[in-house]
């Protein structure tokens, strides 16, 4: 039972890792209080748009898009085991509630554009964040933007 199990769980991820090579676009998202998204068109090679929004307000502008012309990569910070022993006790309270916070929406987001069919794949967060500058050498997207939507940018660009 367990052999048919796992070959159904590797053809699954196989057929997932194909959806996400053929889509269009990638939607990326740096989820938290300000939850940055951006659009990558791979045909062009161009970031369409990338905006700070809300939690409900980015889930609500990733369904806009069609399941089948999209992948979204979505930075997941439950895949970081944060610590912060040098610092002090008031510090690491006020980081443990933002960090919570952020998991939290992180898997939401994740499990429940999955749960609608859309193709998630999770990215760890990174600690080197892109500039403006950064942004516009690698993309050429010039237009002014949050750090959270230039992350966004940096997953669907990487992905």
């Amino acid at each position: 039972m367990k052999l048919a199990s796992d070959k159904e769980a590797a053809s699954k991820a196989i057929d997932e890792i194909k959806a996400f090579r053929a889509a269009l676009k990638v939607i990326g998202i740096d989820p938290g209080v300000n939850t940055g998204v951006a659009v990558y068109d791979r045909g062009s090679k161009k970031v369409l748009e990338a905006k700070t929004l809300d939690f409900w307000s980015a889930l609500d502008f990733v369904c806009t898009f069609s399941k089948k012309e999209i992948a979204i990569v979505i930075e997941d910070s439950g895949l970081n085991k944060p610590t912060f022993r040098e610092h002090g006790l008031e510090f690491r309270e006020k980081i443990s509630q933002n960090v919570g916070s952020n998991k939290a929406e992180a898997r939401l987001m994740i499990d429940g554009l999955r749960k609608m069919g859309y193709v998630v794949r999770t990215e760890k967060p990174t600690s080197s964040k892109w500039t403006a500058e950064q942004v516009k050498r690698h993309t050429g997207y010039e237009a002014r933007c949050s750090e959270h939507a230039r992350d966004a940018i940096k997953l669907c660009f990487k992905a």
